[in-house]
């Protein structure tokens, strides 16, 4: 079931024996069904067993971003009243203490002292029945607390395994964090699939490309930057006929990136999904992506997309329907409310259905830059950017311009090798008047070291409009 680095492995049957002995700690500690359970920890096997324990006495998981800071850890293990905080980090245990009660991950695989649940436990669940709490990462203001049911996992996981044809021979390589719904997702698919995964603590692209060399993992979960990491890395010119390809969230895949993968052979499927829709709810399969360029797909199994219209192009935001959908925001009432319309889930998100209904996205709505009136979208301007070789990463920002309402900014990341960066902003200048309508133009270039980015790899957009507004003033 689970691969780990340097050749370790658990079977399906160890995972259990351990997730039993898990749960027998977890009861001792006091939890009971619908406590939540704060658990801080990063890509690692334990985890994986504490999650599913969790799943065993029924209570809720509380997956908490290592990456936050501790105010942002305690205003989240605060905000859903958690009645035990898991970590390996003994400082920050000291700083939860004093409003929850705490655990530290080696004492729960080193007790001795377990209170056995009882023989006749089921470990069953009603489709309703929260099944974990994921924060989004906040990138337009607070975070809010995301309730995911069993039966939003379930079916998530069904209609992805079916999409992708996934089976109990395949391996899926686990690099994402497993307490954002991209990495859950893959633990949950094994279960419903019987497929193995391979967990890697941390990211590296040469480690991946071994493993797709060796025929150890069949398929990969990545977001745009890995992906671009991994291209650098392959040098073969054959892929082995076991790898299935990439499954690509987290934004657009640059169009050049895109079309080399794919001279090489690689399959990518493009796919769009949300903490809210436990994860993918529309993919775009390979033999597509010629025809279909700039589109993340149609709709998975039993998920529904429409378009409430802004205006009479037929772009407007994104509404979903499925079992996917989470019911709403923890302690939130009036958000879950207004988040919903007529059943359908309001994405915040911009985009369009062609005639084939194939899905494209334009941006978020909360980055729609309004200029003298006209709408523009910053996925546009960061495509055009990002066709330049010498582009790693960008990230186009509304600023406040007196004559214009908004303008434009773009916050650059170069490749390391890059001297002349004057040069480079020519070229971009250019590539704009070539490909952009005028009025959408970045009128600055902010070349920078690296751009701020949550632990799922989402530029932090309000940091970077914070920093370039203080640079105004």
């Amino acid at each position: 079931m689970m691969h780990l680095p340097r050749g370790d492995s658990l079977s399906f049957k160890e995972v259990d024996k351990k997730t039993e002995q898990v749960a027998k700690v977890l009861n001792g500690a006091g939890i009971k069904e619908g406590d939540r359970v704060s658990v801080h920890l990063s890509n690692k096997p334990e985890t994986v067993i504490i999650l599913l324990a969790l799943q065993a006495v029924k209570a809720i998981a509380h997956c908490v971003n290592t990456r936050l800071s501790p105010e942002e850890i305690i205003y989240q293990v605060k905000d859903c009243s958690a009645a035990l905080f898991i970590s390996d980090s003994l400082e920050l245990m000291n700083e939860v203490r004093s409003i929850t009660k705490t655990l530290e991950v080696g004492h729960i695989f080193n007790s001795e002292n377990h209170i056995f649940m009882s023989d006749n436990d089921q470990r069953s669940f009603e489709w309703d029945d929260t099944c974990s709490i994921m924060y989004t990462s906040g990138t337009t203001g607070k975070p809010k607390g995301v309730i995911q049911s069993y039966g939003n996992h379930y079916h998530s996981a069904t209609a992805s395994s079916i999409h992708l044809s996934i089976i109990n021979q395949d391996c899926w390589y686990c690099a994402v964090p497993i307490f954002h719904v991209s990495g859950f997702s893959i633990i949950v698919r094994s279960l419903v699939t019987g497929c193995s995964f391979y967990l890697a603590e941390t990211y590296n692209q040469e480690e991946l490309c071994t493993l797709i060399q060796q025929e150890q993992v069949t398929i990969a979960s990545v977001v745009t930057v890995m992906l671009l990491r991994f291209h650098e890395q392959w040098n073969l010119t054959t892929i082995p006929t076991t790898f299935k390809g990439f499954l690509v969230g987290g934004g657009p895949v640059p169009k050049w990136l895109l079309q080399e993968l794919t001279e090489k052979g690689f399959n990518l499927f493009q796919t769009y999904g949300m903490t809210e829709t436990c994860s993918q709810v529309v993919t775009l399969s390979p033999e597509k992506a010629a025809t279909k360029i700039g589109s993340v797909g149609l709709p998975l199994l039993h998920t529904d997309i429409k378009i409430d219209k802004l205006d009479g192009s037929g772009v407007g935001e994104i509404l979903v329907k499925g079992p996917t959908v989470t019911k709403g925001y923890w302690g939130l009432p009036e958000v879950t409310s207004n988040a919903f319309v007529n059943g359908w889930f309001k994405t915040g998100d911009i985009g369009y259905l062609d005639q084939d209904e194939f899905l494209y996205i334009k941006d978020r709505r909360s980055d729609l830059i309004i200029s003298g009136g006209e709408n523009i979208y910053p996925a546009e301007i960061e495509s055009v950017l990002l066709a330049h070789p010498n582009v790693e990463q960008v990230a186009v920002i509304g600023v406040q311009s007196t004559e214009w309402g908004q303008s434009p900014s773009a916050c650059i990341v170069l490749s390391d090798h890059v001297l002349d960066i004057r040069s480079v902003e020519l070229d971009l200048i250019h590539l704009c008047h070539e490909k952009l309508a005028s009025y959408k133009h970045p009128v600055h270039f902010h070349f920078m070291e690296s751009l701020p980015m949550t632990s799922s790899m989402k530029i932090k957009r309000h940091e970077l409009k914070a920093l370039l507004e203080s640079e105004q003033s």
